[in-house]
C-alpha cells in the first residue's frame, strides 16, 4: 500500500467529522467515529462504496435475481446519504420508502441490510424504533414526543479495501491540499473574484457512477422519487447489431454470469464485437465460453485465467484471422435446421399438388373464398332457412308434449 500523510490516514479512518444534534432535547444522536469500529472506516466516497460492494468476493457466486434486489437496494441506501455518509430519513432513508423505490419486501430489504452490516459496509448509528417499543414510554403508555424514529446507517468499508488502491486511486480520493501561490486569488475584489478550475471541478467518481459529493442546502432533493436501477433486458436469442444492443447483451451477459459480472459492460462489448459480428447471440456466447469448436467441454477451469484473457482466449478459438466462425454457431445451426424444414414443407404441398392435379386430369382452379353472407343467400332466398327453423320447433313442441305426459302418467 502507498505511503499516506499523516493528514491523509486521519481522513481515512476517521471521516469528516459530525456535529451532533439534540431532538426535542430527550435524543442526543452519537457521533459516528465513536460508533464505527476500529476495523472500519468511513467511506470516502458514495462511489468507492458501491465499488466495494461490486468487488464483494460472496456476491459473484449469488444467483442472478439474488444479486439484482441486492444492487437496487445499495443504490437506494447510496443515494440517500448525506456529505457524511450517514443515511438521512429526510432523504427518503427509511425501510417503507427504501423498500418501494427498490421493489422488494420489507423482509428483503432487511435481509440485505443485514448482510451489508455482516460484512463491514454498513454500521448501525440510530437503531429504528417506536413509541410503543422505546425505553422509558410505558410500551407506549408514555409520549415522549418522538414519535418514530427511523433507523440511520453510517456507509463505512474495511481497511483491507484501502490495501488494493493505487497512487492515482489514493490521490483522487484524498487530494494533498497545496499551499496557494503568492498572488493569492482571494485577495480579489468581488465582483471580479473567480475561483480556479482545480478548486471548482467534480472529480471524476472510481466506479463510473456520477455522484457529486459536493451539494448545496437540501443535497438529498427529489431523493424520494429516485427509482431503482434500470435493468434493460436484450432478447437471449436475438442477434445484437448496434454498439447500444451489444452494450445490452452484455448487460445481460453480465447480470446472468458471475464470472463476467467481474468486466464492465463496455469492455466485454469490445471483447464480443467480433463475435457478434459473427451472428452471435447471448446464448451462443454462453455456448462458446464453455464449449470448443467442435463440441467438447473445455476442460480447464476459467478461474485459473484473468476474465479478459480467459474471454479474448475462448473467443479465438472459434474465429480465424479474418473474423470468420470456424464452427456453426447453435442458433446458425437451428435457423439453417428450420429453413431446410419449412423448404421440405414447401417441396411436399407442392408435389401433392400436382399428384392430385394428375389424377384429376388438370389443375384444380382456386375457388374464390365467399363471406359467410354470400354463402347463405341462396339458402336465405329460397326459405330453406326459415321452413328449417319451423320444423325444429314443432318437434321440440311435441317432444316436450311427450315428457310432460309421462310425468303426468307416473
Amino acid at each position: 500500500m502507498p505511503e499516506i500523510g499523516v493528514s491523509h490516514l486521519a481522513r481515512l479512518t476517521t471521516g469528516p467529522s459530525v456535529v451532533a444534534s439534540t431532538s426535542a432535547g430527550m435524543y442526543d444522536r452519537l457521533d459516528p467515529d465513536t460508533v464505527i469500529p476500529d476495523h472500519l472506516s468511513r467511506a470516502p466516497s458514495r462511489a468507492f462504496w458501491l465499488r466495494v460492494v461490486e468487488e464483494l468476493d460472496d456476491a459473484g457466486s449469488r444467483r442472478a435475481d439474488w444479486w439484482a434486489r441486492t444492487r437496487a437496494v445499495v443504490w437506494q441506501v447510496a443515494t440517500r446519504t448525506g456529505a457524511d455518509r450517514v443515511t438521512s430519513p429526510r432523504l427518503g432513508a427509511t425501510w417503507a420508502v427504501l423498500a418501494e423505490t427498490s421493489g422488494v419486501s420489507r423482509s428483503t430489504l432487511a435481509d440485505r441490510l443485514r448482510w451489508l452490516q455482516a460484512r463491514g459496509l454498513l454500521v448501525v448509528l440510530t437503531p429504528g424504533s417506536t413509541v410503543r417499543y422505546r425505553r422509558g414510554t410505558a410500551s407506549g403508555l408514555i409520549d415522549d414526543g418522538l414519535g418514530n424514529l427511523a433507523a440511520e446507517y453510517i456507509l463505512t468499508v474495511p481497511l483491507e479495501a484501502f490495501a488494493a488502491l493505487d497512487d492515482a486511486d489514493i490521490a483522487e480520493l484524498f487530494p494533498i491540499e497545496e499551499a496557494p501561490p503568492a498572488d493569492d486569488w482571494r485577495d480579489v475584489p468581488w465582483p471580479a473574484e473567480t475561483l480556479p478550475v482545480d478548486l471548482t471541478r467534480t472529480p471524476t467518481s472510481l466506479s463510473g457512477v456520477a455522484l457529486s459529493e459536493e451539494s448545496d442546502a437540501s443535497p438529498g432533493a427529489g431523493a424520494r422519487r429516485t427509482p431503482a436501477i434500470p435493468r434493460p433486458q436484450w432478447s437471449a436469442t436475438a442477434t445484437p447489431g448496434t454498439k447500444k444492443e451489444m452494450l445490452l447483451a452484455c448487460e445481460r451477459l453480465r447480470a446472468e454470469d458471475p464470472m463476467l459480472r467481474k468486466l464492465s459492460a463496455l469492455r466485454l462489448r469490445s471483447l464480443l464485437r467480433r463475435l457478434f459480428g459473427a451472428g452471435a447471440t447471448i446464448r451462443d456466447v454462453w455456448h462458446v465460453l464453455n464449449h470448443q469448436p467442435d463440441g467438447r467441454a473445455w476442460t480447464v477451469s476459467r478461474d485459473l485465467y484473468s476474465v479478459p484473457g480467459w474471454v479474448r482466449w475462448r473467443v479465438r478459438a472459434w474465429l480465424d484471422n479474418d473474423g470468420a466462425l470456424k464452427a456453426t454457431l447453435p442458433s446458425l445451426r437451428s435457423a439453417a435446421c428450420a429453413a431446410a424444414q419449412l423448404a421440405e414443407q414447401k417441396a411436399r404441398r407442392a408435389d401433392f399438388a400436382a399428384r392430385s392435379a394428375k389424377s384429376l386430369g388438370g389443375p384444380i382452379p382456386a375457388q374464390p373464398r365467399l363471406s359467410r353472407a354470400e354463402a347463405l343467400a341462396p339458402l336465405t332466398q329460397s326459405g330453406s332457412i326459415t321452413s328449417a327453423t319451423n320444423d325444429y320447433l314443432a318437434a321440440r313442441a311435441t317432444m316436450e308434449a311427450r315428457l310432460a305426459e309421462r310425468r303426468t302418467c307416473a
